[in-house]
């Protein structure tokens, strides 16, 4: 476990961040999953519904783990 109590982007560039002419660009929620996947594990797993979930476990034959969750994984309020 870890706690990052501040996190921020910088440029080793005196041009202000508007002016700057970006090659390729990516959404908030994409930069959101980015991090999230790089800060928790957890948000890597295929999370489906159980019902899709008993589905797929019979279509491919496999069994199913499922997981009872009281509260959000990413809660750092603890």
């Amino acid at each position: 476990m870890a706690f990052i109590p501040r996190m921020e982007l910088s440029t080793l560039s005196n041009e202000p961040i508007h002016e700057i002419i970006w090659e390729t660009t990516i959404t908030e929620e994409e930069a959101r999953k980015k991090l999230a996947t790089a800060l928790y594990k957890f948000a890597k797993i295929k999370w489906v519904p159980i019902e899709d979930a008993v589905e797929l476990g019979k279509e491919t034959n496999r069994p199913i783990h499922a997981l009872v969750l009281f509260g959000a994984l990413d809660d750092e309020s603890c």
